[in-house]
């Protein structure tokens, strides 16, 4: 039985007892700073402490997603803030005490640390890059207020907005805003669009502060640490070199035809000379049909059914345990997430829920999170750490399911030509749209390396980006977007763009290599999901894919399975 679309968080904790567990973790985490214990215990008490205020953490951030007026919420995240710093501090501590060692290796003569051996040596080899335990220490204290403390300035400016609606008197949030942007009415999409464009224009002096601040603080911290490169912290956190994101973007560049072939097609379906970045995600027929939370959800374990029976049994406990929260109201946040909760081996998934089909692969793509963190639950928390990139491959993979699916079961030439435009909107998204934000990000942090960016400045960049990215394909373009955007706000994940187009890549690489065999699918799935938070992203890939990251290869297959999609979509269209 398919559950009601609200969640239940009171297994968890309520307001009251969240407040107390934060005072308690913090009492505890300061105690253990000045206790100086030997290693071994502060590696395992920090983690045991570390997954309680996981599990904190990510109550806290449902309550304020929910509703975005929760002031109890705004309080909690407050202090979480600052047990953060704690935590961060402990962190720090450990850092500290692996640099003084010439070895990791007597600390795997404890049986209880042996399994930690990659998280050991990762920790140490970023410890060496760090500055002395007391620096690292007042970089921890000054976040909470100063760098931590602008992305929820932000959050909070953000949620003040209200934009014009298009046919009624009461004003849209900007999540309600956001869906409008795939309203099979243009006139409603370019009238939410140029509404979102002067919203944030007028408020564009606040956001470019705001930006100028956590770039700043960002980069002032590298270079007390001495790191040149900007993205040297982004790529340590997503174990990923350099060479396999250049060789990702150049495989990306060398197959980009094939999507702007697409983008005229879609035009013509459209009637439309050219597509504008609202037209990106519009349906082409008026006709689509839409599907209820329980329809929807019936549909996704269908097809999980098809591909591994443990993905769809996890499916079906997640969706009638009341996990997934996605009833579309008034102050809820805008986008969808998972989140993980640790201690008690669940997770929860936050989305806005309007019946249409990008809605049911929004579902699928949270509920492969959820699977992935499930299966990395058995581990200690520090292997459960896996990175943004690889975060997204089994959420990518699951939507790569459905639409699988569909499109090989759909009816009639007019539903697999819908199908196909959500499938090939879904590759431009990634290899087009994600890219334009990493080619702006890129070219803001090299022009606030030389002192403060004006707003029009950074609105230059954004165009530039885009043009960039889309090839100058597109009429009206996105200009305020870098305002919009909270990926570019957040503080504790730099760069939070290319991951995704990673992830989507990896994903379609992964997927189109496990089903040359489906009998092993299910296995080979999971075996590697389970080791994408104990080794690093080239490594992964060597050992359950044998393929080597650093060469095309690999992406070359996967863009090809691209442009295969393309070419059905082509002839779908060019009989419409």
């Amino acid at each position: 039985m398919i559950a009601k679309d609200r969640w239940e968080l009171d297994s968890f904790f309520n307001e009251e007892k969240a407040d107390k567990a934060l005072n308690k973790l913090q009492n505890k985490l300061i105690k253990l700073k000045k206790s100086s214990p030997k290693i071994d215990e502060l590696i395992l008490t920090l983690q045991e402490q570390d997954k309680l205020y996981k599990e904190l953490e990510s109550y806290i951030i449902c309550l304020m997603s929910e509703n975005t007026k929760n002031k109890a919420g705004t309080s909690l995240f407050a202090k979480s803030m600052d047990v953060g710093q704690h935590i961060n501090d402990c962190f720090t501590l450990l850092d500290n005490e692996l640099k003084k060692l010439s070895s990791i290796t007597p600390l795997l003569k404890n049986p209880k640390l042996k399994a930690l051996k990659f998280f050991l040596t990762e920790k140490k080899e970023i410890a060496s890059k760090k500055l002395s335990q007391d620096k690292e220490e007042i970089i921890n204290a000054l976040q909470p207020d100063g760098f931590h403390g602008l992305m929820t300035m932000y959050d909070h400016l953000k949620n003040q907005i209200s934009i014009p609606s298009y046919d009624t008197k009461e004003p849209l949030s900007y999540p309600e805003a956001e869906n409008c942007l795939s309203n099979p009415n243009r006139h409603v999409r370019r009238h939410t669009h140029q509404a979102l464009t002067e919203a944030f224009e007028k408020q564009e002096d606040l956001f470019g502060e705001v930006l100028n601040h956590i770039a700043g603080f960002r980069l002032k911290t590298y270079e007390l640490r001495g790191w040149n490169d900007f993205l040297e912290e982004p790529l340590t956190l997503n174990r990923i070199s350099k060479q396999t994101l250049n060789t990702m973007f150049s495989s990306i560049d060398n197959k980009k035809k094939g999507l702007l072939k697409f983008m005229e097609a879609k035009a013509k379906l459209l009637h439309i000379d050219k597509l504008s970045w609202y037209d990106l995600e519009a349906p082409i027929s008026e006709l689509e049909r839409s599907y209820t939370f329980s329809e929807g959800a019936q549909l996704i374990l269908e097809v999980f059914g098809k591909y591994s029976e443990k993905l769809q049994d996890f499916a079906l406990k997640a969706l009638s345990s009341n996990w997934v929260e996605a009833e579309e109201r008034k102050n809820k946040r805008a986008g969808g997430f998972c989140t993980s909760f640790p201690l008690s081996n669940q997770t929860r998934i936050f989305m806005n829920y309007k019946g249409t089909f990008d809605n049911v692969t929004t579902l699928a793509h949270e509920l492969g999170h959820s699977f992935h963190a499930d299966v990395t639950f058995d581990l200690d928390l520090f292997n459960q750490d896996y990175p943004m990139n690889l975060a997204e491959t089994a959420s990518t993979m699951c939507e790569q399911m459905l639409l699988d699916s569909m499109t090989t079961n759909s009816m009639s030439k007019k539903e697999k030509l819908l199908l196909f435009d959500k499938k090939v909107s879904r590759h431009a998204t990634y290899l087009m749209n994600l890219p334009a934000r990493f080619y702006f990000e890129t070219s803001f942090y090299e022009e606030r390396k030389k002192g403060f960016v004006e707003p029009s400045k950074i609105t230059e960049l954004m165009v530039s980006a885009q043009n960039k990215a889309f090839d100058n394909a597109l009429d009206e373009l996105a200009p305020q977007f870098w305002a919009s955007k909270m990926h570019f706000y957040f503080t504790d994940y730099p760069f939070y763009n290319f991951p995704y187009t990673f992830g989507y890549l990896f994903s379609l690489g992964t997927y189109l290599i496990l089903m040359d065999d489906p009998k092993s699918f299910e296995k080979r799935y999971i075996d590697l999901l389970k080791d994408t938070g104990r080794m690093t992203t080239e490594d992964l890939a060597k050992k359950h894919l044998g393929v080597d990251l650093k060469k095309p290869k690999f992406f070359e297959r996967a863009l090809a399975q691209v442009q295969s999609d393309i070419d059905t979509y082509l002839q779908l269209a060019s009989s419409a």
